[in-house]
């Protein structure tokens, strides 16, 4: 089955959904700024800072929850094109492991080279050396689930993209059996409504089964992300445009309830996306390319940050000791290098595997 919408995405001029990449892009940002903060390698330039940058820096980590906004959109999008089957699924798998994996190994040997180092120069500082069930845990994303101490501390969402994405692609399955007795459009409603339902009643500390790191508590995020997309590509559908808006508003509702200022983020990114796809700016807004250079290269530095700023800092105050000044001075000089060293994993890596995932025939 492909879904409803498929052909009829909205005009892009460069092919792309330019503010999808942008966003991307500044919630990889955020997150860096945060990592900083939180490992108190700014303390002196934070107390300093106007009181709505501190927050700005302070709910940094809140780019994940735009990350799961944009990976439903992203999804539910690439899935349209194609005829959802049993081989598709893990075909659909398939390719996305094949981008995801080599530079997510990349950072895990990363994390530990740079474990390693510590311990050799930081005095007082120990680190154990993973084993091969550590290691093969992680390589299955299955960490969280198994309650094995993560290598690095931003891996837990990819193990809920995996999730994501396989549950996601289940449920198109299920849609495509329904639609031998009914209609495209009737089909995706029968799965994704309910879906979308239990997602945003469901408790956020409610643990299914006892299991800790299931995706249920971000569902709907990512689901918020597919009925905007589906609204966007529909924008002559008043009944697609209608579920999507009052899915944000109920949302909204429940962040109000349970203040869940992050849940707020998601609904404003998902609102602006939806936005732009209503008036057809998805592939004009934040098209500057600045912003896509680094939507390109997001996700390289959302894996390699924590490590790249840890010793970054550390060599820096040890170069120039450590004042207001020179915690300003190493702010920037940190955040460029980063973004220097993620766009050189983009290159040597993360492009290759992208590359690479490409030659698996989706049709």
């Amino acid at each position: 089955m492909a879904l409803p919408g498929q052909g009829a995405t909205p005009a892009r001029p460069s092919g792309r959904f330019l503010l999808i990449d942008a966003l991307r892009g500044l919630a990889a940002l955020a997150v860096v700024f945060f990592h900083a903060r939180e490992g108190h390698h700014l303390d002196a330039l934070d107390a300093v800072l106007p009181g709505f940058l501190r927050a700005i820096i302070g709910h940094g980590d809140m780019g994940v929850q735009v990350f799961f906004v944009l990976s439903g959109f992203v999804i539910a999008h690439s899935m349209s094109r194609q005829e959802v089957t049993p081989g598709y699924v893990g075909r659909f798998m398939l390719r996305r492991s094949i981008r995801l994996d080599p530079p997510y190994w990349g950072s895990m040997a990363l994390a530990v080279l740079f474990g390693l180092l510590s311990a050799r120069f930081v005095a007082g500082k120990a680190y154990d050396v993973p084993g091969a069930r550590t290691i093969l845990v992680h390589v299955l994303y299955l960490q969280d689930l198994l309650g094995v101490r993560p290598l690095n501390s931003i891996y837990w969402t990819l193990c809920l993209e995996i999730q994501f994405y396989l549950v996601f692609s289940l449920l198109m399955l299920v849609a495509a059996r329904l639609r031998r007795r009914t209609s495209p459009s009737r089909a995706f409603y029968a799965v994704v409504l309910p879906a979308v339902v239990i997602a945003d009643l469901w408790p956020p500390q409610a643990r299914l089964f006892g299991l800790p790191g299931l995706f249920l508590p971000h569902w709907h995020l990512f689901l918020a992300g597919v009925l905007v997309w589906w609204s966007a590509v529909r924008p002559e559908d008043r009944l697609a445009r209608a579920l999507a808006f009052a899915n944000l508003l109920a949302l909204l509702a429940r962040a109000a309830l349970r203040a869940e200022v992050s849940l707020v983020v998601g609904v404003a990114a998902a609102g602006l996306i939806l936005v732009a796809g209503l008036r057809g700016k998805l592939g004009v807004w934040l098209a500057a390319r600045p912003l896509q250079w680094l939507g390109a290269i997001s996700y390289s530095l959302y894996l390699t940050h924590n490590a790249i700023t840890g010793a970054a800092f550390r060599v820096g105050y040890r170069l120039t000791g450590r004042t207001l000044a020179t915690e300003a001075l190493w702010a920037v000089l940190v955040i460029g290098i980063c973004l220097g060293f993620a766009y050189l994993y983009h290159r040597a890596i993360e492009r290759p595997s992208l590359a690479l995932s490409h030659k698996v025939r989706m049709g």
